[in-house]
Order: C-alpha cells, then sequence, then structure tokens
C-alpha cells in the first residue's frame, strides 16, 4: 500500500468551538433528506461518511452539494482513472492548524480518494468565513468572491488535490509509467508537466505578462506544483471573475470532461 496527502494549512489558531448537541433520528425528514444526498454522491463514485455528529447539519449540506457539483463536473476524469473513486467528506481533529486534508492511496491495485475537513472549524459558519477571509486579505489563499462562498474553499482546494490526482493516474497509465510502484515521484514529476503546460496556455491565449502574481494566485500556491493547481483550480470554481491563469486552467481541463 502506498499513499501521498496534501494538506490545506497555515498560521490561524483556532478560536471558539461550538459544538452542536445533536440527536440524530435517522428516520426524520432531515435526515432522508441526507440519506438522499449519500446516494447521488456515490451515483458519481463519492461517498461520504455519517459519522458527522459534530459538524453541523447545514455546514455539512454545503459541503456535501460543493462535492457533488464538482464531482459531476469532472466524473469522467475521476471515473475513468480510478473506477472506485471514494471521496469521503468527513470530519476529524486535525493536528498542526491543518483545515483539510486529501489523501490519495492504493489498495489492492486500485486508488481511492479521501477528502476530510477539520470538524473543529466546521462547527461555525462565521468561523469558516472569518479564516478564509482572513486568509484571502493576507494572500495566503487566492482571491475569490469571499463573502458568499468562502465556506467552500476548502473543501473546493482539496477536491482540486482529487481532480489532479486522478489527471496524474491517467497520464501515467497512458504513458505506460508505473505510478503504483513510485506514486509520489510520478505525482511530483506530472505535476510540474500539468503546470507548465497550462502557463504556456496561458501566455498563449490569454497574456504574455510572467509576473509571479500573475501565475502564482497565493503564498499557499507557491509551496509545490500540487499546491499551485488547487488554489487555482479554487480560485476558477469560487471567483466571481476568475484569473487570466484560472481561465487557463479551465482550458486545460476541457480536455478531461
Amino acid at each position: 500500500m502506498g499513499g501521498r496527502g496534501s494538506t490545506l494549512a497555515h498560521k490561524h489558531i483556532y478560536g471558539k468551538d461550538n459544538n452542536p448537541n445533536r440527536k440524530v433520528n435517522w428516520n426524520d425528514p432531515e435526515s432522508e433528506y441526507h440519506n438522499k444526498m449519500f446516494n447521488l454522491l456515490k451515483e458519481e463514485k463519492v461517498s461520504t461518511r455519517k459519522s458527522t455528529d459534530d459538524i453541523d447539519d447545514k455546514i455539512f449540506e454545503r459541503q456535501q452539494k460543493q462535492v457533488l457539483s464538482l464531482a459531476s463536473e469532472y466524473k469522467k476524469v475521476l471515473k475513468a482513472t480510478t473506477q472506485n473513486e471514494d471521496i469521503q467528506l468527513g470530519s476529524e481533529q486535525i493536528s498542526g492548524g491543518t483545515l483539510g486534508y486529501c489523501a490519495c492511496h492504493q489498495e489492492n491495485g486500485k486508488f481511492k480518494q479521501r477528502v476530510v475537513l477539520d470538524k473543529k472549524l466546521y462547527t461555525d459558519y462565521d468561523h469558516i468565513r472569518t479564516v478564509v477571509e482572513d486568509a484571502v486579505s493576507k494572500k495566503h489563499f487566492a482571491p475569490i468572491n469571499t463573502r458568499f462562498k468562502s465556506r467552500d474553499y476548502i473543501v473546493t482546494h482539496e477536491l482540486g488535490h482529487a481532480v489532479e490526482n486522478s489527471i496524474v493516474i491517467k497520464l501515467a497509465k497512458d504513458r505506460g509509467m508505473n505510478i503504483y510502484t513510485d506514486f509520489r515521484g510520478t505525482s511530483n514529476k506530472l505535476e510540474g508537466e500539468i503546470k507548465n503546460e497550462v502557463i504556456k496556455i496561458y501566455q498563449k491565449d490569454f497574456a504574455k505578462d510572467n509576473a509571479l502574481d500573475k501565475i502564482f494566485l497565493s503564498r499557499y500556491s507557491r509551496k509545490d506544483d500540487g499546491e499551485w493547481f488547487a488554489e487555482t483550480f479554487a480560485n476558477l470554481h469560487l471567483s466571481d471573475n476568475p484569473e487570466p491563469i484560472a481561465l487557463a486552467l479551465q482550458k486545460y481541463l476541457r480536455r478531461f470532461k
């Protein structure tokens, strides 16, 4: 078994923690709605863990919808490359200031992915918004329409990793590369190629400006090529006016839809 995880972390120290006290009745209308959402997600080869009692229902529902939307949009690449795609939107206490992560691992020759959100952050809408808006304002995160879409930032960023992981697996298989024995090394190589190809599209079709702040939309995007993809992906899907480099990424991604 091999694996690779990508984390979205920054220097914020968590503030208040208002965990709701919930009583769960799986036969009530609200739970039936959630079960319907689970089934819709599974149709897109996405499963959602039900052990989410520490996440507010409305917050969790919003994250489910965002996962479903993106999984549907990129279903071709997700399904074609991983067959048993298993992106799990769950919650757990994550240490080190990490807000969420995407892990890709293989079991018996098949790849699976899992998206996890930090349960301490996801108990309060205002807390999510404040953390993300602060990070955006400091250019740690990519620019987006923060007032309305900041709550979707973390899960969108992590799903960006899931999409790129699937593209990497597809490219590796198409080229006959042994992705199974050296997933990390192969991923690092292909992620760099993806970024460079997107930059070429940007320079050809959108702008000749090679200024770093035009290509790297946040400080976090400069960490490595994988974070560059996820941050640009977040800007593409959450900004009312995506940056030119994000539009170049959109053009690149069309071949996988």
